[in-house]
């Protein structure tokens, strides 16, 4: 776990420019521009070009600028709780049956025939 600069991973930016740039010229030829028999040739692999340079180079980046980590890795995080705030206390009411189709034939609000109001119960978490 790590965090981004200001939510940036510069990082795969450079691998993403570095991984276009050298097949930049030959989608120039493409597109009409003279360009040497080399580099037509080479833009018939652009892919695996593109690709092994911007692995590289995101490899190369993150060894020489390691990313700031949030916590040492040799310890294990887990959230303790996973019910939102917002989530907790209180109770749900909800329908059974087919919510979607109401009718004009009693029970409460447009509900239909076979539908009862159920109470739910909200699931508390256990603390360690």
């Amino acid at each position: 776990m790590y965090h981004y600069f200001h939510g940036w991973n510069w990082r795969a930016y450079l691998a993403y420019v570095v991984g276009i740039a050298p097949n930049f010229y030959g989608f120039l030829n493409n597109m009409g521009v003279d360009a040497p028999m080399g580099v037509r040739k080479a833009y018939y692999f652009a892919y695996e070009i593109g690709l092994v340079a911007a692995f590289l180079t995101y490899w190369v980046a993150n060894w020489a600028f390691p990313p700031q980590l949030s916590f040492p890795l040799r310890e294990w995080h887990e959230p303790r709780d996973y019910v939102r705030p917002e989530e907790r206390g209180g109770v749900i009411e909800g329908r059974e049956g087919d919510v979607e189709s109401e009718s004009e034939s009693g029970g409460e609000k447009g509900m239909g025939m076979d539908e009862k109001v159920v109470g739910v119960s909200p699931v508390r978490s256990l603390s360690l």
